[in-house]
């Protein structure tokens, strides 16, 4: 093994007039620098110098530079998912200043069909029409109604739709074009092998 190959092992390789040189990935203050100051990701560090993410990751390990969490890991922290008493889903979010964002699933998915700023404007709910034990959070069963007309409907009982109704708004959703044999032609037919007709 030549001297030559002794320095690249080391991380150190011969610059011009014989002055050693530390690769730039190698250099724990330069790695700091980029990474924390700069805000730099392992992978546009490793672009940088035109080497791999797991380079860098070593080097940083290596020297224990503290990483910060992926987006996957901080979006696993930082959300949480809760289920009210009356079986509706929240999502709760709290950034790094600690401010606490919560939304409920319907909201969200009521954003399909109503503007945003109806579905979470002060004094609007977002009301389940079907009545059900649990929440059935589809858009056909969403609708935006005001906090005093919500409440009137449910003290009304006038706040529940049909279920006929709300399911024939989804299968409609679905194809509109659909028409349903309801005639039992098909009811007699003999089969001889279990139920399955061939």
């Amino acid at each position: 093994m030549s001297a030559n190959d002794d320095s690249r092992d080391s991380g150190i390789e011969s610059a011009e007039y014989g002055q050693p040189r530390v690769e730039p990935w190698k250099d724990e203050d330069r790695l700091r620098r980029l990474y924390h100051e700069e805000g730099k990701s392992q992978y546009e560090i490793a672009n940088q110098f035109d080497i791999k993410q797991p380079t860098v990751k070593y080097w940083m390990n290596k020297f224990g530079i503290d990483t910060r969490p992926s987006n996957r890991e901080k979006d696993r922290q930082s959300i949480y998912r809760f289920v009210d008493d009356d079986g509706k889903i929240m999502l709760l979010e709290r950034d790094d200043e600690g401010v606490n964002y919560l939304v409920y699933i319907h909201q969200v998915v009521a954003l399909e069909d109503f503007h945003a700023k109806d579905v979470f404007k002060k004094g609007n709910d977002v009301h389940h029409l079907l009545g059900s034990p649990h929440a059935i959070d589809v858009p056909e069963n969403l609708t935006v109604l005001s906090k005093s007309e919500h409440v009137r409907q449910h003290a009304e009982g006038t706040a529940t739709d049909d279920p006929e109704t709300v399911l024939q708004h989804i299968f409609d959703e679905f194809d509109p074009e659909l028409e349903i044999d309801e005639s039992d032609d098909n009811a007699d037919t003999d089969t001889d092998d279990g139920g399955i007709e061939t």
